[in-house]
């Protein structure tokens, strides 16, 4: 597995505790280069890999494709997020248009030499590039068996108020303050409808939250549960009567 980890801040994650070995390198041409060293050495030894797989920037791609044509493996790509999320958002100038366009045209190379492209959001996203060689595998998320078992044990009754619940980062970029307002809406025809947001608050969007539940007039409408363990989030869902994702 080749990737990119950008996070200044190395705390102990869980996905380390599974790996064999993990090889972190400085950002920039150097630290591709002793990227590529580690990978090579690895795609060479006695137990070689079976597969490589890609995250979808040209880096891990370039890197992936480069080992697994030395290791003669296939090469997969996983993509979760969309190609350049954020990075040309809004209207950007004449530089950033040609630099986008060139990247296009990488990863649209590299993308057709890949054997298969695991895709855990619409595979619309991947329009831009025309890929013609590449099989584009659908992979969306689903409810985990443990969230539908307790859910077919549950009984649900919609006395009462009528909760809309939320799970997942507070933050501007997974809708939130379109959900603020689409609730401001709807209160017009269920003036006693209640949001439950379960999550961790972004401090950066704090301020700003704050601002709209005030103006909106929400302060006795929306709970707040912060971060919460995988079974109390879904005892929280209990009351809901609709979950927004």
């Amino acid at each position: 597995f080749t990737g990119v980890w950008n996070r200044p801040i190395r705390t102990s994650v869980q996905f380390r505790d599974t790996c064999d070995q993990v090889v972190e390198v400085r950002p920039g041409p150097l630290g591709w280069l002793e990227k590529l060293r580690a990978a090579y050495r690895l795609a060479g030894n006695s137990h070689r890999p079976e597969v490589v797989v890609c995250g979808v920037d040209e880096h891990s791609l370039s890197l992936g494709l480069l080992v697994g044509r030395k290791a003669k493996i296939p090469v997969f790509c996983f993509v979760e997020d969309p190609p350049f999320t954020d990075r040309y958002t809004g209207s950007i100038g004449f530089r950033a248009k040609v630099e986008k366009r060139l990247r296009t045209c990488l990863v649209r190379y590299l993308l057709d030499r890949c054997t298969g492209i695991f895709c855990f959001i619409e595979k619309e996203v991947l329009r831009e590039f025309n890929l013609r060689k590449s099989q584009i595998y659908q992979m969306m998320n689903s409810p985990s068996p443990l969230a539908r078992e307790w859910a077919q044990r549950q009984s649900k009754s919609m006395d009462g108020d009528y909760v809309v619940g939320f799970v997942g980062a507070l933050t501007p970029a997974q809708g939130l303050d379109t959900l603020l307002e689409i609730c401001s809406e709807a209160r017009r025809r269920i003036p006693h409808l209640k949001l439950r947001l379960i999550g961790p608050l972004d401090p950066e969007y704090k301020r700003e939250y704050q601002i709209t539940v005030k103006r909106l007039g929400f302060d006795s409408v929306v709970e707040l549960t912060g971060w919460l363990p995988y079974f109390k989030m879904l005892e929280k869902l209990k009351d809901c009567a609709v979950g927004v994702y």
